[in-house]
Formats: C-alpha cells, structure tokens, sequence
C-alpha cells in the first residue's frame, strides 16, 4: 500500500512506533506513557500526519473511548502534543486485523488515501 501511494521510496519519511497495552497508567503502553513517548517522538520528526493503525493507537491519539469504527473516515487535529502543531491523525485498522479480514483491505485503502491527501501539498 505504502508503495502505491508512492511513500516507499525514502522522499517522504515514514516512521512507525509501536504501542502496547499497559495495566496500570505509568507503565509502559498505558494511554499516559504512550502519550509521552508519542510526544517525545512526533516533536523530533514534526509530522503533517500521523496514521493510527489499530483502536488502541486511535483511540489514545484521538483522545476517544470510541470504536475504531466510529474514529475511521476523517481526519482529526492532533491536539495537546508539543512540536506537531497542524498535524492531524487518520485512524486505520492494524495489519494483523487485516490479515485475519482481507474483506476489510478496500477500507484500509481509503483510510491511507485520505492520510496521503493529508500529507500533499494542497495545489494552488
């Protein structure tokens, strides 16, 4: 997918952090230590958009209890996150769910069309 929007080829950086479920917050993966290190992370690479792949990484970057079927389809200003003021978050499914429901791949398709209009300059 990440080649046929042309995101392959190393001119647009492309950078992936992981997230995991936490027990308790302060540990690693729970909503408040993700937001840290989402923080920490976004503010070195400033980016336009962010794509979350996954409700847990939706979820916790839209600041939303919603199902990630709700949170999918727009796009959503990436708010409280020094360093990425104007960016804005595009809610996905993760990989293994697509692995497990390929029906589900057309509608991966979209999410990633409307991050890559998100990153493109808009034409004058």
């Amino acid at each position: 997918m990440l080649r046929a929007l042309k995101l392959h080829d190393g001119s647009t950086p492309v950078h992936l952090m992981r997230t995991h479920r936490g027990v308790a917050s302060g540990q690693p993966g729970s909503p408040r230590a993700m937001d840290e290190a989402f923080g920490e992370h976004a503010a070195a690479v400033a980016p336009r958009v962010v794509l979350a792949m996954g409700p847990l990484a939706a979820q916790s970057l839209m600041r939303s209890g919603d199902p990630l079927g709700k949170l999918r389809g727009r796009t959503v200003p990436l708010d409280g996150v020094e360093g990425v003021e104007g960016a804005s978050v595009v809610a996905t499914y993760h990989p293994a769910y697509l692995l497990r429901n390929p029906a589900d791949k057309a509608r991966a398709w979209a999410d990633l069309c409307l991050a890559a209009e998100q990153h493109s300059p808009t034409p004058n």
